[in-house]
């Protein structure tokens, strides 16, 4: 791994400490690419669902969750080699893990329902066919007025953010794992370092200085 440039240009100090630095080089990496992939299916639930409903908190968790672990991730990557730095990490992909579940979870209870709602609106339609406005009774009444077609539109964009939060979640679970060994192996390093440090000094005073007889 390179230095950090931010703070701290000292490499870690432990192996396990290194092999968190490497994780959160993957994160890093990995939050950059989800963010940009996931920003246009969660943008899309939110225009269909409505900014001011479940849509609006669908795209936030589903964007603010890879934003949070971005942020955590990069500085072990690009600042400081510590582990507090990795404290950090550790704690953002935690946070991003449990926002990920959470966000899965609502996800295929959406698919779920609007499935659900489209069989209904299907039922309605082929049990009134051929009578006057059939199809906008049975929209109205199962699926607020959307257009089978956009529904089934509407189901793929949210299994498409499914799919990705459960990539991305393995992301998360990856950083949260690594970054707590990484933080727990770095911790003792520092902690001897320090020991070491502190008993030079000591070591030196206590070391005989022979004086030379007087001629």
């Amino acid at each position: 791994m390179g230095k950090g440039h931010c703070g701290n240009k000292e490499d870690f100090k432990s192996d396990g400490g290194k092999t968190g630095g490497k994780a959160s080089l993957f994160a890093t990496i990995m939050e950059a690419i989800g963010t940009i992939v996931n920003f246009g299916p969660a943008c899309c639930i939110c225009c269909i669902l409505g900014c001011c409903g479940e849509g609006c908190c669908l795209c936030f968790f589903s964007l603010v969750s890879g934003i949070a672990n971005l942020v955590g991730a990069s500085v072990p990557t690009c600042c400081q080699k510590t582990s507090a730095a990795l404290c950090n990490f550790t704690i953002t992909s935690g946070v991003s893990l449990i926002l990920r579940i959470i966000v899965a979870i609502v996800l295929i209870m959406e698919i779920v329902k609007w499935n659900e709602k489209l069989e209904d609106f299907e039922d309605c339609y082929d049990k009134y066919k051929g009578t006057y406005n059939a199809k906008h009774y049975c929209s109205n009444k199962y699926i607020h007025g959307f257009t089978p077609k956009s529904v089934r539109y509407l189901v793929r964009m949210i299994t498409t953010c499914l799919v990705l939060a459960c990539i991305w979640l393995l992301v998360s679970l990856v950083g949260f794992v690594f970054g707590y060994k990484g933080k727990v192996a770095e911790e003792a390093a520092e902690k001897e370092m320090g020991a070491s440090a502190a008993a030079a000094p000591q070591a030196a005073q206590a070391v005989p200085v022979e004086v030379q007889p007087t001629k």
